[in-house]
């Protein structure tokens, strides 16, 4: 496929996360662009961030139910990897979507109180670095960037840089 036929395709209306991000990535729209705002309203009308979004729960996770017990509280919102609510906000956060979305605001919530909530021993400030930067990253895109919570998760993971100078998930990676 040729460079003109290539940014067509990735402009198709099928996938508005792949269109808002070919607009601004590759052709350099702007946030205030009529098409890439349209572009961006529509992620979660359409394509994966629509499916993603039909699959949370009526109390904003994916995962079955609430956890019962101290190991249950540990690995909630993060276990199965890839198929739970914080694996599943970082998809939609990488998709574009953002807190403007009830849908999302649900996750930044249940994000704060269960694993960004200061004194708590079920949080993100003591996980592995990937997690924690994951985490900062997923919160910045949904638009939280100033809040203390996720300020102090940034200055935790400059704290915990390894010795190489990397945040790698467990040592020896």
């Amino acid at each position: 496929m040729s460079g003109p036929r290539v940014i067509d395709w990735l402009l198709e209306e099928d996938q508005p996360a792949v269109r808002y991000w070919a607009l601004v990535e590759l052709l350099g729209g702007k946030e205030r662009d009529p098409e890439v705002q349209e572009a961006r309203r529509g992620i979660s009308k359409r394509g994966w961030g629509r499916d993603l979004l039909a699959l949370q729960g009526p109390k904003g996770f994916w995962e079955r139910r609430e956890p019962r017990n101290v190991k249950e509280w540990i690995d909630f919102l993060q276990f199965p990897p890839f198929r739970c609510t914080f694996w599943i906000g970082l998809v939609l956060s990488d998709l574009g979507l953002d807190a403007t979305n009830p849908q999302v605001k649900r996750v930044a919530d249940l994000i704060f109180t269960y694993k960004l909530r200061l004194g708590s021993p079920f949080n993100f400030f003591f996980e592995e670095p990937c997690i924690s930067a994951n985490a900062a990253r997923m919160m910045t895109r949904f638009g939280f960037a100033e809040d203390r919570r996720v300020r102090k998760l940034f200055a935790w993971l400059l704290e915990d840089q390894r010795e190489d100078g990397g945040w790698n998930c467990s040592q020896g990676t």
